[in-house]
């Protein structure tokens, strides 16, 4: 069977698992549009390289994943670029549940936001600028860009906590893969054509058999190695089992206090950004699968056999949040919005960490919420309430 596109259909192909196992979850659509929507959604698993060697992916069209040359993916419908003057414009960033893996458009959390804010009477312009396995340390980055460019938003808005947990180790593996095809290429140059083909003829033929890099095949490296028993089949079972309990070991307050650190001075260095090009900042610390939730939220939670890094996750929630978010949970522009299932009842995530469109709009309407206090606070152009 060819490999699909959908690195998550093929976690579930894996463990037997298919669409009637999730159909629930997307109400108004057949397996059929199901089927459809998860090879459109492949689509952002094409990355191109970007400014700051950011990963970024390629435009394009289809019925269900629509990305821009500008950078964003559509909320449904065609969005002016350059922003147009005449209205606030918010930019929210963040990894692939920013970005809305594994639902429409009109589902992603940006997409919501843009419309919950319009049922209130806040005429604003949402950019989705979530991506694929970013951190906060990557939206830097790549908000830094668009200032480059000469694109400001109003608001920034960062949703994070699922990716941070495990890139606060690094990712060894794709920088040792891109060095490596650098240094080769680099290396070929000096050689002369014939040579340069049979190395790289050799080259690619040892490449070729080693997995490509990705954050489903994080391994952590030294000197964090003791911490692998959480990404065992019996930490997945762990985690799974105490993703609603709230007490954390010495070992989860180590790992929290490396994440916290990376997140932390990530989010230092955007609110230098904010305060030299003077636009404001939400920092959203988001829900995840394994910390807080009830096992009928997360229907495909045995995916996580499958891509058991997201086991970290759990652990360092509970750290954190027992500590109340130190140095950022009582500034104003930070959001905790790791209780947002806590009174929800219905399918919150599609796969390991995905948002459905219902629970995605639940996190929609609490960022409305803290961005009302923001425009009252002060007052963005043309805001209209």
């Amino acid at each position: 069977m060819p490999r699909h596109p959908n690195n998550i259909v093929e976690g579930m192909r894996r463990l037997g698992l298919g669409t009637e196992d999730i159909l629930d979850a997307y109400p108004g659509l057949s397996a059929s549009d199901l089927e459809e929507l998860w090879v459109d959604i492949g689509l952002s698993q094409e990355r191109p390289v970007k400014p700051y060697g950011l990963l970024g992916i390629t435009p394009c069209r289809s019925r269900f994943f629509n990305f821009t040359d500008a950078g964003f993916r559509t909320p449904g419908h065609d969005q002016p670029w350059p922003p147009r003057e005449d209205r606030p414009t918010i930019f929210v960033f963040g990894g692939s549940t920013t970005l809305g893996f594994n639902v429409g458009d009109a589902d992603t959390v940006p997409a919501q936001l843009e419309a919950v804010l319009s049922a209130r009477g806040m005429q604003v312009d949402v950019y989705n600028f979530g991506q694929n396995s970013y951190t906060a340390r990557h939206e830097m980055l790549l908000l830094l860009d668009l200032l480059d460019k000469g694109t400001r938003p109003d608001v920034a808005i960062f949703l994070d906590g699922f990716n941070d947990c495990f890139y606060a180790f690094g990712n060894p593996g794709l920088v040792r893969m891109l060095d490596s095809l650098y240094r080769n290429e680099k290396r070929r140059r000096r050689m002369s054509l014939f040579r340069a083909a049979l190395d790289y003829a050799v080259n690619v033929g040892g490449e070729r058999r080693q997995a490509m890099p990705d954050t489903f095949s994080y391994q952590i490296p030294p000197p964090y190695e003791g911490f692998a028993a959480y990404l065992s089949e019996a930490g997945v079972e762990r985690a799974l089992q105490t993703a609603d309990d709230e007490a954390s070991s010495a070992d989860d307050d180590t790992i929290a206090n490396l994440v916290w650190g990376n997140y932390r001075r990530s989010v230092s260095l955007i609110e230098g950004l904010a305060s030299s090009e003077e636009f404001d900042t939400l920092f959203a610390w988001q829900p995840i699968a394994l910390y807080r939730t009830r096992p009928e939220q997360r229907p495909l939670e045995r995916l996580h056999l499958a891509f058991p890094n997201a086991t970290l996750c759990g652990p360092v929630y509970r750290s954190i949040a027992a500590r109340d978010f130190p140095g950022l949970g009582r500034k104003s522009n930070f959001l905790d919005l790791t209780r947002a299932g806590d009174t929800f009842d219905g399918i919150a995530y599609v796969d390991t960490c995905h948002y459905s469109k219902a629970f995605a709009a639940v996190i929609a309407d609490q960022l409305a919420d803290s961005l009302e206090d923001v425009f009252q606070r002060t007052g963005p152009r043309s805001v209209s309430v």
